[in-house]
Protein backbone atom coordinates (compact mmCIF):
# COMPACT_ATOMS: atom_id res chain seq x y z
CA UNK A 1 0.00 0.00 0.00
CA UNK A 2 2.85 2.31 0.86
CA UNK A 3 4.53 1.57 -2.45
CA UNK A 4 1.24 2.25 -4.23
CA UNK A 5 0.89 5.66 -2.55
CA UNK A 6 4.45 6.53 -3.45
CA UNK A 7 3.80 5.55 -7.06
CA UNK A 8 0.65 7.68 -7.19
CA UNK A 9 2.50 10.63 -5.69
CA UNK A 10 5.30 10.25 -8.23
CA UNK A 11 2.82 10.12 -11.09
CA UNK A 12 1.07 13.26 -9.84
CA UNK A 13 4.41 15.05 -9.55
CA UNK A 14 5.38 14.01 -13.06
CA UNK A 15 2.02 15.17 -14.42
CA UNK A 16 2.52 18.63 -12.94
CA UNK A 17 6.13 18.74 -14.11
CA UNK A 18 5.14 17.66 -17.62
CA UNK A 19 2.38 20.27 -17.73
CA UNK A 20 4.85 23.00 -16.77
CA UNK A 21 7.32 21.83 -19.39
CA UNK A 22 4.69 21.65 -22.14
CA UNK A 23 3.25 25.11 -21.37
CA UNK A 24 4.40 27.51 -24.06
CA UNK A 25 5.78 30.89 -23.09
CA UNK A 26 4.13 33.92 -24.67
CA UNK A 27 6.46 36.89 -24.33
CA UNK A 28 4.93 40.35 -24.13
CA UNK A 29 6.64 43.77 -24.29
CA UNK A 30 6.93 46.32 -21.48
CA UNK A 31 6.98 49.95 -22.61
CA UNK A 32 9.16 52.53 -20.79
CA UNK A 33 7.15 54.54 -18.28
CA UNK A 34 4.22 52.12 -18.21
CA UNK A 35 3.17 51.05 -14.75
CA UNK A 36 1.78 47.71 -13.68
CA UNK A 37 1.39 46.25 -17.18
CA UNK A 38 -0.23 43.15 -15.72
CA UNK A 39 -3.10 45.30 -14.43
CA UNK A 40 -3.62 46.76 -17.90
CA UNK A 41 -6.99 45.88 -19.47
CA UNK A 42 -5.39 44.59 -22.68
CA UNK A 43 -3.09 42.32 -20.70
CA UNK A 44 -6.05 40.99 -18.73
CA UNK A 45 -7.95 40.31 -21.96
CA UNK A 46 -4.94 38.45 -23.35
CA UNK A 47 -4.70 36.39 -20.18
CA UNK A 48 -8.42 35.59 -20.37
CA UNK A 49 -8.20 34.64 -24.06
CA UNK A 50 -5.31 32.25 -23.47
CA UNK A 51 -7.12 30.72 -20.49
CA UNK A 52 -10.19 30.16 -22.67
CA UNK A 53 -8.13 28.85 -25.61
CA UNK A 54 -7.91 25.32 -24.27
CA UNK A 55 -4.12 25.29 -24.60
CA UNK A 56 -1.27 25.57 -22.10
CA UNK A 57 0.22 29.06 -22.31
CA UNK A 58 2.42 30.99 -19.93
CA UNK A 59 2.58 34.80 -20.19
CA UNK A 60 6.04 36.19 -19.43
CA UNK A 61 7.59 39.66 -19.90
CA UNK A 62 10.16 39.91 -22.68
CA UNK A 63 13.73 39.36 -21.59
CA UNK A 64 14.67 42.26 -23.90
CA UNK A 65 13.65 44.80 -21.22
CA UNK A 66 11.60 47.98 -21.62
CA UNK A 67 11.09 49.07 -25.22
CA UNK A 68 9.01 51.54 -27.20
CA UNK A 69 6.23 50.48 -29.55
CA UNK A 70 8.34 50.60 -32.71
CA UNK A 71 10.96 48.26 -31.28
CA UNK A 72 8.34 45.87 -29.92
CA UNK A 73 6.72 45.59 -33.36
CA UNK A 74 10.12 44.94 -34.94
CA UNK A 75 10.90 42.16 -32.45
CA UNK A 76 7.51 40.53 -32.99
CA UNK A 77 8.08 40.60 -36.74
CA UNK A 78 11.50 38.99 -36.30
CA UNK A 79 10.31 36.50 -33.68
CA UNK A 80 13.10 37.78 -31.46
CA UNK A 81 12.09 38.08 -27.82
CA UNK A 82 8.47 39.26 -28.19
CA UNK A 83 5.56 37.08 -29.33
CA UNK A 84 2.52 39.33 -28.97
CA UNK A 85 1.66 43.00 -28.62
CA UNK A 86 -1.50 45.08 -28.53
CA UNK A 87 -1.77 48.15 -30.73
CA UNK A 88 -4.19 50.48 -32.40
CA UNK A 89 -4.40 49.03 -35.86
CA UNK A 90 -3.82 50.35 -39.38
CA UNK A 91 -3.60 48.64 -42.76
CA UNK A 92 0.19 48.73 -43.11
CA UNK A 93 0.69 47.16 -39.67
CA UNK A 94 -1.68 44.35 -40.61
CA UNK A 95 0.70 43.42 -43.42
CA UNK A 96 3.81 43.52 -41.23
CA UNK A 97 2.22 41.46 -38.44
CA UNK A 98 -0.74 39.11 -38.14
CA UNK A 99 -3.78 40.78 -36.51
CA UNK A 100 -6.28 39.02 -34.27
CA UNK A 101 -9.41 40.71 -35.57
CA UNK A 102 -11.55 40.97 -32.46
CA UNK A 103 -11.19 44.39 -30.80
CA UNK A 104 -9.60 44.16 -27.38
CA UNK A 105 -11.42 47.23 -26.12
CA UNK A 106 -14.55 47.41 -28.26
CA UNK A 107 -12.98 50.38 -30.03
CA UNK A 108 -12.80 52.50 -26.87
CA UNK A 109 -9.34 53.59 -27.95
CA UNK A 110 -10.97 55.67 -30.70
CA UNK A 111 -13.06 57.66 -28.21
CA UNK A 112 -10.48 60.32 -27.36
CA UNK A 113 -10.44 62.65 -24.39
CA UNK A 114 -7.74 65.27 -23.92
CA UNK A 115 -5.26 65.58 -21.10
CA UNK A 116 -4.58 69.30 -20.76
CA UNK A 117 -3.26 72.00 -18.46
CA UNK A 118 -6.32 72.45 -16.26
CA UNK A 119 -6.01 76.22 -16.03
CA UNK A 120 -6.70 76.36 -19.78
CA UNK A 121 -10.14 74.71 -19.63
CA UNK A 122 -11.85 77.98 -20.62
CA UNK A 123 -9.87 77.99 -23.89
CA UNK A 124 -11.15 74.52 -24.73
CA UNK A 125 -14.72 75.58 -23.88
CA UNK A 126 -14.55 77.89 -26.92
CA UNK A 127 -13.71 75.08 -29.35
CA UNK A 128 -16.78 74.42 -31.48
CA UNK A 129 -15.50 73.17 -34.85
CA UNK A 130 -12.88 70.89 -36.35
CA UNK A 131 -11.10 73.99 -37.62
CA UNK A 132 -10.83 75.17 -34.01
CA UNK A 133 -9.27 71.81 -33.09
CA UNK A 134 -6.78 72.15 -35.92
CA UNK A 135 -5.25 75.17 -34.21
CA UNK A 136 -4.01 72.97 -31.36
CA UNK A 137 -0.69 71.16 -31.04
CA UNK A 138 -1.35 67.58 -29.96
CA UNK A 139 1.20 65.05 -28.70
CA UNK A 140 1.38 61.29 -29.20
CA UNK A 141 3.95 58.59 -28.46
CA UNK A 142 6.65 57.61 -30.92
CA UNK A 143 5.32 55.13 -33.47
CA UNK A 144 1.67 55.24 -32.41
CA UNK A 145 -0.82 54.35 -35.14
CA UNK A 146 -3.21 57.22 -34.56
CA UNK A 147 -0.61 59.88 -35.44
CA UNK A 148 -1.42 59.41 -39.14
CA UNK A 149 -5.19 59.47 -38.49
CA UNK A 150 -4.98 62.81 -36.68
CA UNK A 151 -2.65 64.28 -39.27
CA UNK A 152 -4.94 63.15 -42.10
CA UNK A 153 -7.70 65.18 -40.41
CA UNK A 154 -5.47 68.25 -40.48
CA UNK A 155 -4.29 68.12 -36.87
CA UNK A 156 -0.80 69.14 -35.85
CA UNK A 157 0.87 66.29 -33.95
CA UNK A 158 4.24 66.25 -32.21
CA UNK A 159 5.70 62.98 -30.93
CA UNK A 160 8.01 61.85 -28.15
CA UNK A 161 8.61 59.16 -25.53
CA UNK A 162 5.42 58.22 -23.71
CA UNK A 163 6.75 59.17 -20.27
CA UNK A 164 7.54 62.73 -21.44
CA UNK A 165 4.15 63.57 -22.94
CA UNK A 166 2.41 64.46 -19.67
CA UNK A 167 5.16 66.92 -18.78
CA UNK A 168 5.00 68.50 -22.25
CA UNK A 169 1.33 69.30 -21.71
CA UNK A 170 1.86 70.50 -18.16
CA UNK A 171 4.73 72.76 -19.24
CA UNK A 172 2.70 74.34 -22.05
CA UNK A 173 4.86 72.89 -24.83
CA UNK A 174 1.80 71.11 -26.24
CA UNK A 175 -1.89 71.91 -25.98
CA UNK A 176 -3.34 68.45 -25.45
CA UNK A 177 -2.53 64.76 -25.20
CA UNK A 178 -5.43 62.74 -26.70
CA UNK A 179 -6.04 59.50 -24.81
CA UNK A 180 -8.55 56.72 -25.19
CA UNK A 181 -11.46 57.08 -22.79
CA UNK A 182 -10.28 53.85 -21.19
CA UNK A 183 -6.80 55.32 -20.64
CA UNK A 184 -7.31 58.94 -19.65
CA UNK A 185 -8.61 58.61 -16.11
CA UNK A 186 -6.09 56.06 -14.86
CA UNK A 187 -3.21 57.96 -16.46
CA UNK A 188 -4.37 61.22 -14.94
CA UNK A 189 -4.54 59.61 -11.52
CA UNK A 190 -1.07 58.12 -11.94
CA UNK A 191 0.58 61.30 -13.22
CA UNK A 192 -1.08 64.21 -11.46
CA UNK A 193 1.34 64.03 -8.52
CA UNK A 194 4.21 64.63 -10.96
CA UNK A 195 2.29 67.17 -13.08
CA UNK A 196 -0.10 68.91 -10.65
CA UNK A 197 -1.80 71.04 -13.32
CA UNK A 198 -2.64 68.01 -15.48
CA UNK A 199 -6.40 67.67 -15.99
CA UNK A 200 -8.95 65.86 -18.12
CA UNK A 201 -10.64 68.29 -20.51
CA UNK A 202 -14.34 68.49 -19.66
CA UNK A 203 -16.31 69.09 -22.86
CA UNK A 204 -14.75 67.46 -25.95
CA UNK A 205 -14.56 63.93 -27.33
CA UNK A 206 -12.88 63.12 -30.65
CA UNK A 207 -14.06 59.89 -32.25
CA UNK A 208 -12.59 57.74 -34.99
CA UNK A 209 -12.99 54.01 -35.53
CA UNK A 210 -9.71 52.73 -34.16
CA UNK A 211 -9.72 49.30 -32.54
CA UNK A 212 -6.87 47.93 -30.49
CA UNK A 213 -5.94 44.44 -31.68
CA UNK A 214 -3.50 41.76 -30.63
CA UNK A 215 -0.70 41.14 -33.12
CA UNK A 216 1.60 38.16 -33.56
CA UNK A 217 4.35 37.32 -36.05
CA UNK A 218 3.21 36.42 -39.55
CA UNK A 219 3.20 32.65 -39.65
CA UNK A 220 2.53 32.19 -35.94
CA UNK A 221 -0.86 30.70 -36.71
CA UNK A 222 -0.98 28.63 -33.53
CA UNK A 223 -0.78 31.64 -31.21
CA UNK A 224 -3.11 33.68 -33.44
CA UNK A 225 -5.74 30.94 -33.38
CA UNK A 226 -5.39 30.42 -29.63
CA UNK A 227 -6.04 34.11 -28.94
CA UNK A 228 -8.84 34.40 -31.50
CA UNK A 229 -10.58 31.25 -30.33
CA UNK A 230 -10.18 32.22 -26.70
CA UNK A 231 -11.70 35.65 -27.35
CA UNK A 232 -14.65 34.10 -29.16
CA UNK A 233 -15.28 31.78 -26.20
CA UNK A 234 -14.90 34.66 -23.72
CA UNK A 235 -17.51 36.66 -25.63
CA UNK A 236 -19.83 33.66 -25.80
CA UNK A 237 -19.62 32.72 -22.10
CA UNK A 238 -19.89 36.32 -20.84
CA UNK A 239 -16.46 36.47 -19.23
CA UNK A 240 -15.22 39.15 -21.64
CA UNK A 241 -18.25 41.35 -20.90
CA UNK A 242 -17.70 40.86 -17.18
CA UNK A 243 -14.08 41.96 -17.47
CA UNK A 244 -14.94 44.87 -19.80
CA UNK A 245 -17.56 46.30 -17.49
CA UNK A 246 -15.71 45.82 -14.21
CA UNK A 247 -12.05 46.40 -15.01
CA UNK A 248 -11.01 49.66 -13.26
CA UNK A 249 -9.76 51.27 -16.49
CA UNK A 250 -13.20 50.91 -18.07
CA UNK A 251 -15.54 51.09 -15.09
CA UNK A 252 -14.31 54.48 -13.91
CA UNK A 253 -14.04 55.83 -17.44
CA UNK A 254 -17.49 54.81 -18.62
CA UNK A 255 -19.21 56.11 -15.50
CA UNK A 256 -17.45 59.49 -15.42
CA UNK A 257 -16.54 60.32 -19.04
CA UNK A 258 -20.04 61.68 -19.80
CA UNK A 259 -19.58 60.90 -23.51
CA UNK A 260 -23.14 61.69 -24.58
CA UNK A 261 -22.93 65.22 -23.21
CA UNK A 262 -19.59 66.15 -24.78
CA UNK A 263 -19.13 67.96 -28.08
CA UNK A 264 -18.35 65.06 -30.41
CA UNK A 265 -15.92 65.61 -33.29
CA UNK A 266 -15.90 62.60 -35.59
CA UNK A 267 -13.06 62.18 -38.05
CA UNK A 268 -12.50 59.41 -40.62
CA UNK A 269 -9.84 56.75 -40.32
CA UNK A 270 -8.45 56.35 -43.85
CA UNK A 271 -5.91 53.78 -42.64
CA UNK A 272 -8.38 51.14 -41.48
CA UNK A 273 -8.22 48.00 -43.61
CA UNK A 274 -11.36 46.69 -45.26
CA UNK A 275 -11.10 43.48 -43.22
CA UNK A 276 -10.93 45.34 -39.91
CA UNK A 277 -13.65 47.80 -40.92
CA UNK A 278 -15.84 44.73 -41.54
CA UNK A 279 -15.52 43.37 -37.98
CA UNK A 280 -19.11 42.61 -36.81
CA UNK A 281 -20.86 45.41 -34.94
CA UNK A 282 -21.32 43.20 -31.86
CA UNK A 283 -17.63 43.73 -31.09
CA UNK A 284 -17.81 47.56 -31.11
CA UNK A 285 -18.61 49.83 -28.17
CA UNK A 286 -21.19 52.60 -28.50
CA UNK A 287 -22.18 54.77 -25.52
CA UNK A 288 -25.66 54.23 -24.13
CA UNK A 289 -28.10 57.13 -24.22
Amino acid sequence: MTCFKIAVACMAFLAVLTSDILAKDVRYPVEPGRRDVEDNFAFQVLKLALERSGGDWNLVPSEKGAMNENRAKLLIRRGAGVDVGWYGTYAALEKELMPVRIPIDGGLLGWRLFLIDGVRQSEFDKIQTLDDLRQLTLVQGDGWGDIAILEAAGMKVDTGPYSDLFTLVGAGRADAFPRGVNEAFAEHENRVAEVPNLAIEQGIVVYYRYPMLFFVRNGNQELHDAIYGGLERAYADGSYRELFEHHPDNKVSLTTANLNNRRKFEIPNPYLSHETASIPEKYWFMPKN
